[in-house]
């Protein structure tokens, strides 16, 4: 796992139960006890910078990857603005590991990019109530990690004023290797 700020390595998360107003690095229900898990999230406010937080794996088999699944929840803490909020997902295939928040040919996954609910009829209360879980997966067909290859994944916040603390929970992350065909001789 990898997380920056503005491009600067981020090096504390701090414990919190979603009612924070100050941006950070979130270890979301920690506080409250009310899960015995904690989701990894943010919180933006005003002119903040960018967050990016996201893991890397290494194929380490002698066979190239052609299909990831991805599976995460995607957490809101309250709600705070009632215009909608993105946390975007984005992949990169690469032959070295680089940081999460380095430019690069990311491949942003529409079906893996989570959005806050748009208004308040939910009756959440920031650091009150349980936040709203929303099930997120997809299928990457289109990469192709050769063997000593990284598949990076990564999720990007950018500010918003009155921001949602949004976070993930509970990702798993599945590959399919391509092994060579075997060939069954019948005479």
């Amino acid at each position: 796992w990898q997380a920056y700020c503005g491009g600067d390595a981020i090096e504390k998360i701090t414990r919190n139960n979603g009612a924070a107003t100050q941006k950070g690095l979130y270890a979301y229900w920690a506080t409250n006890k009310v899960a015995e898990t904690y989701s990894l999230g943010t919180m933006t406010t005003g002119t903040a910078d960018e967050y990016v937080y996201g893991l890397s794996f290494l194929n380490d088999t002698a066979f190239s990857v052609r299909k990831i699944a991805v599976r995460f929840d995607g957490m809101q803490f309250g709600f705070k603005n009632k215009e909608v909020q993105e946390l975007v997902c984005e992949y990169l295939v690469t032959n070295e590991l680089v940081s999460v928040s380095a430019d690069g040919d990311w491949r942003v996954c529409d079906d893996l990019t989570y959005f806050t609910s748009k208004d308040n009829t939910s009756g959440l209360e920031s650091g009150k109530d349980l936040p709203v879980a929303t099930e997120i997966s997809a299928e990457i067909t289109d990469a192709n990690i050769a063997k000593d290859g990284y598949f990076m994944l990564r999720w990007r916040r950018s500010a918003t004023s009155n921001a949602a603390a949004m976070a993930i929970d509970n990702v798993s992350v599945a590959f399919t290797v391509q092994s060579r065909p075997l060939t069954i001789v019948v005479r």
